[in-house]
């Protein structure tokens, strides 16, 4: 049986760089695909990539670090979503919960795709629990070494 899960940028940068409950991250994508499927909007990989920017901006990753994990990034399994359908019910969810239609996009597909949240983003985390989306802690995928 595969399990399958919206993933947002907070908690998928986790596995290409060492972050707090990095570990567990990793141990996630070890399940991809067999186990595990994961989804997102189509700009997820823009997202995590900027992350990695400011990484190496801030000089706590080299640019080859960030180049390897973007590469990194773009051969990982994810199922990727167009945003377009999901921008309508976004945008009322980003006005209603003061949220950036971004973060809301996930929210929306988790709702839409019915599947659990995995996200690091305190805001976001509280809105999916308000909008009664399930989430998915990082503390509960836990590393088998």
């Amino acid at each position: 049986m595969t399990d399958h899960y919206v993933i947002d940028p907070s908690a998928l940068i986790k596995g290409f760089v060492r972050e707090t409950w990095s570990e567990n991250v990793l141990e996630l994508l070890s399940r991809v695909p067999d186990r595990v499927e994961l989804h997102a909007p189509e700009f997820c990989l823009v997202e995590c990539t900027n992350i990695l920017w400011k990484y190496v901006g801030r000089q706590e990753m080299s640019v080859e670090s960030a180049a390897q994990a973007v590469m990194n990034l773009t051969d990982l399994t994810l199922n990727l979503h167009p945003a377009s359908p999901y921008l309508a019910e976004a945008l009322k969810v980003g006005l209603d919960r003061r949220l950036a239609v971004y973060d809301s996009l996930y929210l929306t597909l988790a709702e839409q795709l019915r599947m659990p949240l995995i996200t690091a983003d305190g805001p976001q985390e509280r809105s999916a629990r308000d909008l009664r989306i399930e989430i998915v802690p990082l503390t509960e995928i836990v590393p088998t070494s």
